[in-house]
């Protein structure tokens, strides 16, 4: 008797052939949900991905970078840096643009943070810098400073040749995010009240 009363209303009626399909195709169906909270979370809280023809000009012209550091060529390797950053974001470098970027490096330390029969073994590179960012058209410019330190790691073992590479690949990974930095900082900051 209960027998026939699930055969007759549920067999037949369109609910129960969403059931089955829920049922067979849960994994699916748990992607799916899983899906839509991580596209909720990341679009519904204020952050959104950010791409290339977001910066608020199309070319920009990198001016002289110092360098108050002992670390020789440093300036080179940040104007490199700083040039492949923007063109990775759509900015074409043009030493005529409105906008110019120039900027100071203030800090370059290697300290060590490991050690093993007392020789270093790890070490840390940081390095800071102050820019102006400047309207050549009026002469208007924003300064900023990137004070938290850009904190890179790497190995010192074996020869002295294998710890110049290591830290020589390490500093091209400190300028990059420097450079990432700044861009950033471009993008949200700086240029609110510039233009």
């Amino acid at each position: 008797m209960q027998r026939e009363k699930l055969k007759i209303p549920i067999k037949n009626s369109k609910l129960w052939c969403a059931l089955l399909s829920f049922t067979r195709h849960s994994s699916l169906v748990t992607h799916l949900i899983t899906c839509h909270l991580l596209l909720f979370t990341l679009f519904g809280c204020g952050y959104s991905v950010q791409t290339r023809s977001e910066l608020p000009f199309d070319s920009i012209s990198i001016g002289k970078i110092e360098n108050n550091t002992s670390e020789p060529k440093l300036q080179d390797r940040l104007s490199r840096s700083l040039a492949e950053t923007f063109m990775q974001y759509g900015c074409q470098i043009n030493p005529h643009a409105r906008y110019k970027i120039e900027g100071k490096i203030t800090k370059f330390e290697m300290e060590p943070v490991a050690e093993k029969a007392s020789a270093a073994t790890q070490y840390m590179v940081i390095v800071r810098a102050d820019f102006r960012l400047i309207d050549t058209i009026n002469g208007s410019f924003q300064t900023f400073s990137i004070h938290n330190p850009f904190y890179v790691y790497f190995s010192s073992a074996g020869s002295i040749q294998q710890v110049l590479a290591q830290k020589d690949i390490a500093l091209g990974r400190a300028l990059d995010d420097l450079s990432q930095e700044i861009v950033r900082r471009i993008i949200y900051y700086e240029l609110k009240d510039f233009r």
